[in-house]
């Protein structure tokens, strides 16, 4: 079982850590949590069943506990991404165009998080982790019929917010 743990671990540690960081979007949490997921997932590694589904699928419902208890533990709803977040590393921009797209990320980031918390989780999921939509049903228990509805109502949603904050500003 353990050889299994790590295979997954060298497959899917990234779309884990992706996960989470867009969750918290805070780079330091994000790893701290994605941590607690695998310390927990190899505590827990004796009880998991294949039969009842993937790895992928099992420490991914161990990664929303862990969320869950976090912001339980925290009393707070999902950061904003800061200023200096989601920069690549090396890249030298023009000032007013890093400005730019911190705004737009900032904008983005509140606009997901006006969203219900199913389909912030869902957004993480599918873009955060780029788990595909069967993928998400296996972690989440939802049909995939059901996480295409709500991943497409959800997109329409912040179409619709982009758009009107947008109007606002001009």
């Amino acid at each position: 079982m353990l050889a299994r743990f790590e295979h997954w671990y060298q497959e899917d540690i990234e779309r884990l850590y992706r996960f989470i960081r867009a969750r918290v979007r805070d780079t330091a949490t994000a790893e701290e949590l994605t941590a607690v997921v695998c310390e927990r997932a190899l505590a827990l590694l004796p009880r998991y069943d294949p039969a009842r589904g993937s790895l992928r699928a099992w420490v991914f419902g161990i990664a929303r506990n862990v969320l869950r208890h976090h912001y339980r533990a925290e009393s707070r709803a999902p950061q904003t991404v800061a200023l200096d977040e989601w920069q690549p590393e090396g890249h030298a921009r023009p000032v007013e165009a890093a400005i730019q797209r911190q705004e737009r990320l900032r904008l983005l980031f509140d606009l997901i998080d006006s969203l219900p918390p199913l389909d912030q989780e869902l957004i993480a999921l599918r873009y955060g982790s780029g788990l595909s939509n069967p993928e998400i049903a296996d972690v989440t228990g939802l049909t995939v019929n059901h996480v295409a509805v709500r991943l497409h109502r959800a997109r329409e949603k912040l179409k619709q917010a982009a758009a009107e904050v947008t109007l606002d500003r001009h």
